[in-house]
């Protein structure tokens, strides 16, 4: 299957297109960019990522301690007909 040669190159109609289209954010060139604004921007990203972190390990900790309460609970009897701890 052949198919034409197609011109991909960005002009101001694709920016008016986008922009009133969809509302998506206008193209930029990379020189818009500032190194202060990059650094901000990363420093975001990794702050999201530790929280992120963070939130699964409390998670992970809950849920063994969880299940630690339940076997210790199963094994020393404690259990009622609902097999839910009675702690």
């Amino acid at each position: 299957m052949c198919f034409p040669e197609v011109d991909f190159q960005h002009d101001s109609r694709d920016d008016e297109i986008t922009a009133n289209s969809y509302g998506a954010p206008l193209h930029e060139q990379h020189s818009d960019w500032s190194k202060d604004t990059c650094h901000s921007a990363e420093l975001a990203v990794l702050d999201a990522v530790e929280d992120l972190e963070e939130r699964v390990y409390q998670a992970s900790v809950y849920t063994k301690v969880t299940l630690s309460m339940y076997l210790c609970a199963l094994a020393s009897g404690r259990v009622n007909n609902g097999n839910r701890p009675l702690l």
